[in-house]
């Protein structure tokens, strides 16, 4: 599934996801029930950029392979 980012007032895209416990919470109105993260869980993701380029994020050097040459993002939920 795709999620929007928004760029902060220092242009830093960023996402903010809630914890399942959370997910009811009105900041995450925006989402549907099922777009939440887990404690402990481990995320494999890529960035959409211009509508078409999947790329690993640039700013994570954690990566694994994505299964088609290429790689994928990898963070552990806190």
């Amino acid at each position: 599934f795709l999620i929007d980012m928004k760029k902060n007032s220092q242009g830093v895209w960023t996402i903010t996801l809630p914890f399942k416990e959370n997910v009811r919470d009105p900041e995450f109105d925006g989402l549907t029930d099922d777009v939440y993260v887990e404690h402990g869980r481990r995320y494999s993701y890529k960035v959409v950029v211009n509508s078409s380029s999947w790329v690993p994020d640039p700013s994570n050097p954690s990566t694994e392979s994505d299964g088609f040459g290429g790689q994928n993002s990898v963070i552990v939920a806190p």
